[in-house]
Formats: structure tokens, C-alpha cells, sequence
């Protein structure tokens, strides 16, 4: 199942990043990089309580939503399980506005994203080393954005 997530969000990660989709404001862009660096950061060093003050809930992983704290940080306890943090993404490609990112998606992936995200989110790609790892979801959260899903 992991396998899957991961492999889907690399392949959409290079969707996601044509600069016709970036977002209009650079003060939310410069504020979702650093959060999910941040919050990657605590990920890679297995900090997950760290972590969570980066994730807003509800959550979007895989096709489903969780609706609880206790929900998305046994999501990320399987995903740490499982990665090897060498591997994890540790640089931003680009950010996206998310009506850009709508645009773009699938009808089940627009309504599954449009529980968490709306007008002036964005859509952060990732890589590790320049190759792309997948997109977070990011709620612009007054100018303080939260990681809301993992974009496949």
C-alpha cells in the first residue's frame, strides 16, 4: 500500500510543478516551503510530535480522509516503519496554487482534495535530490500553512 502512495506521488510530483500553476502569492509560497521542509526535517528524524505541528486535520492519505490526530499519526508511524530516511524528500520543486492543481486532477482526486483544500491553498512538489518525491497538500492556514494531505 505504502509502495503505491510512494510511486504515484513521484509520477505526479513532475504534473504538479509547470509554472503555470504557481501560486500568486510569494509570502504563502516562502511560508509552505519552510513548513514542509520543517516538517519533512521532523519526519526524517522520526519526530513525530514535532511533525504534527505541521499537519492540519482532517487529513487526506491515500483515498480516504482521516478525521482524528490519532488517525494521521498512525498513518505516519506506518509510513516511518517502512522509509528510510535517507530516501524521504528534502527540497521543494516548486509550489502550486491549488485551483492550478485542480485543474489538472482527475474527478476523484479533485473532490477527495476539495475536502481539505479551497480557493488560496496550495500544492507543494518535492524531491529528494532533484528527484521528484510527490506533493503535499497545504492549507494556507492564515499565512501559517499545514501539511492537510499527500498528493498521488
Amino acid at each position: 500500500m505504502m509502495k503505491r502512495v510512494i510511486l504515484s506521488m513521484i509520477l505526479a510530483a513532475s504534473v504538479l510543478l509547470a509554472r503555470d500553476g504557481a501560486s500568486a502569492d510569494a509570502a504563502l509560497d516562502q511560508a509552505a516551503s519552510k513548513a514542509v521542509i520543517e516538517f519533512m526535517d521532523a519526519l526524517r528524524q522520526q519526530d513525530l510530535d514535532t511533525a504534527m505541528h505541521y499537519v492540519g486535520i482532517p487529513f487526506v492519505a491515500e483515498a480516504t480522509v482521516l478525521d482524528s490526530e490519532e488517525d494521521v499519526r498512525a498513518y505516519f508511524a506506518a509510513i516511518l516503519g517502512e522509509a528510510d530516511p535517507a530516501q524521504m524528500p528534502n527540497q521543494v520543486l516548486g509550489v502550486a496554487s491549488y485551483e492550478a492543481h485542480r485543474a489538472r486532477a482527475n474527478e476523484p482526486t479533485q473532490q477527495l482534495h476539495d475536502q481539505v483544500l479551497g480557493a488560496g491553498d496550495v500544492v507543494v512538489g518535492m524531491a529528494h535530490d532533484g528527484t521528484p518525491r510527490g506533493y503535499w497538500l497545504m492549507k494556507a492556514n492564515g499565512g501559517k500553512p499545514l501539511v492537510v494531505g499527500v498528493g498521488y
